[in-house]
């Protein structure tokens, strides 16, 4: 599965024409899937999906969980995983309260905004 509907749509067409490519080198039957619409259908006898989708339903769990809903296996994380990767703020809150050790850091809500106070940046 490859392109999709977010903004990284270019990027998962090349990464996802890559892997297929390398895929078809190996023996393997291929079926390139673009949801653009956020919409796909599967071939019948569906092994396994191949997540080459970036950003926004890509990465967010979007598509796990309706593959998830079919039954069809795929590549990666779980959508309850993908949601929480997906979400910075609450995967370092996640990683911290399980002792991961995580680097400082600060929510910018307005992109247009200075560095905040104590930021710095080598």
């Amino acid at each position: 599965m490859l392109g999709g509907p977010s903004g990284e749509r270019e990027v998962s067409l090349q990464s996802g024409a890559a892997v297929a490519d390398a895929l078809r080198s190996l023996g393997h039957r291929v079926s390139e899937i673009d949801p653009v619409d956020g919409e796909f259908r599967l071939p019948p006898k569906t092994g396994v999906v191949f997540l080459a989708l970036h950003g926004t339903y890509g990465e967010d769990g979007t598509v796990q969980g309706s593959l998830d809903a079919l039954g069809v296996p795929y590549t990666g994380c779980s959508e309850a995983v993908s949601r929480l990767a997906f979400d910075k703020v609450a995967a370092k809150r996640a990683c911290s309260r399980d002792g991961l050790a995580t680097a400082n850091d600060c929510t910018v809500d307005d992109p247009n905004a200075g560095l905040p106070d104590g930021l710095e940046l080598p």
